[in-house]
């Protein structure tokens, strides 16, 4: 059981454990009064983030938890960003780069090995591991509609299953 001291006024709203023995708490709320809190596991203190981005949104790992996956919603650029285990911020997708925009619907998913990121906010996108833009799938794939609530990659990291409620159907 952890208490949470200091003074954090929002809500937690998603969390992952890393490889490092740390806890990192997305918290509800815009801006920078949402970097997200990290737990130390050892010593069983709470601090808030000196990473440079807000976390109402998604919060996804590999595997391995060496690497997590940060999305951000209610911002227009849709910004991703990878925290890697011991390291920090490693990786950065945002600022309307490669033409990806939209409120960052927190409809997420990186692959088990973190090869490969997947993000839907309006379009799905997909990255390498680096946040490196691959391509707009939705261009290729115009019948995914407005309703991806769900993805995921499959155990080898090779293939993207998208859930479109809209339409009822799995891709």
């Amino acid at each position: 059981d952890y208490a949470q001291t200091g003074n954090y006024a929002t809500g937690f709203y998603d969390v992952a454990f890393t490889s490092d023995n740390k806890v990192l708490f997305g918290q509800d709320g815009y801006g920078s009064s949402s970097a997200p809190l990290t737990l130390d596991l050892a010593t069983g203190v709470f601090s808030r983030s000196n990473l440079p981005f807000t976390v109402y949104g998604s919060i996804s790992s590999t595997d391995d938890h060496g690497k997590t996956l940060l999305s951000v919603t209610g911002i227009s650029d849709a910004p991703l960003f990878i925290y890697t285990a011991g390291v920090g911020q490693t990786a950065y997708h945002g600022l309307y780069a490669d033409g990806v925009y939209g409120y960052g619907n927190p409809v997420t998913a990186i692959a088990g090995n973190g090869a490969f990121v997947a993000q839907f906010s309006g379009n799905l996108y997909v990255y390498d591991g680096l946040l490196k833009f691959i391509q707009d799938v939705s261009k290729t794939h115009p019948e995914l509609g407005p309703g991806v609530f769900g993805m995921d990659f499959s155990a080898d990291g090779h293939h993207l299953y998208v859930v479109d409620a809209t339409t009822d159907r799995i891709f």
